[in-house]
């Protein structure tokens, strides 16, 4: 038998017992209620920065709110009309030469060539375009100048560089180009031109000088 001082002491064990497993519980209560309270004023504190409760949409509008806006245009929609096209550059090509009223070869001698005829002819007049001369050279009685440009000239462009390089005496060099200014007649010298290329250059057999050409002659313009 257990004497009662035991059976005390016992009861006393299992007060203490019974009081530490509660303090556990209440402990544990209180740790669940501590977590409870901290997920609420996290979730008031996301509610507070976000009245529609999108923390992904709070931040955007927080953003969005910063960037100034542009306000329409008095009398406009609000719409941006698109930046006007520049026009395109007109390009112009230059005018095609006309065509020529003769081409071919022809033999100059002393008394000369007019080459305002069709085909040229030996000058009747006494002033020729184009005449040879004993010491290897040619005479242009309107003038002449040497083209020395890789382009085939035209009759504006002979125009131009005789006006600027007008010469009557040139040398007779084979394998040059030279511009002629062509003569209707004397008193009615015109507008005209020619392209005058020198084939060769020497005596005949009656030791006359010649001076063969190749001429491409445009007509009056």
């Amino acid at each position: 038998m257990t004497s009662g001082a035991d059976g005390v002491e016992s009861g006393d064990g299992r007060h203490r017992w019974r009081f530490s497993e509660h303090a556990k519980s209440v402990a544990a209560i209180l740790t669940g209620l501590a977590a409870l309270l901290i997920a609420v004023a996290g979730m008031i504190t996301l509610l507070c920065s976000d009245p529609e409760g999108d923390p992904a949409s709070a931040v955007t509008t927080t953003a969005t709110a910063t960037r100034p806006q542009r306000p329409p245009a008095a009398g406009g929609s609000g719409i941006s009309s698109p930046a006007p096209r520049p026009s395109p550059t007109q390009v112009r090509t230059p005018t095609p030469a006309p065509l020529p009223q003769w081409q071919g070869d022809v033999q100059v001698n002393p008394l000369g060539y007019s080459l305002a005829t069709i085909p040229p002819s030996p000058d009747q007049s006494g002033d020729p375009d184009i005449s040879a001369a004993f010491d290897g050279t040619f005479f242009a009685n309107l003038g002449a100048a040497r083209w020395t440009e890789a382009s085939a000239p035209s009759p504006q462009a002979c125009a131009t560089l005789i006006g600027a390089q007008n010469v009557r005496h040139m040398t007779a060099v084979p394998g040059d180009t030279y511009c002629i200014r062509v003569a209707h007649t004397a008193a009615n010298p015109g507008n005209q031109y020619a392209a005058v290329l020198i084939v060769r250059q020497g005596r005949d057999a009656t030791d006359f000088p010649y001076v063969r050409i190749h001429a491409t002659v445009w007509p009056d313009q």
